[in-house]
């Protein structure tokens, strides 16, 4: 697998902005 870095990268984002959301709400 050579696109497990960008796929963790993009996990790590999507739970960022989760987080800003829950945060927001």
């Amino acid at each position: 697998m050579k696109h497990t870095r960008g796929y963790i990268r993009l996990l790590v984002l999507f739970a960022f902005l989760a987080l800003c959301g829950a945060g927001e709400a």
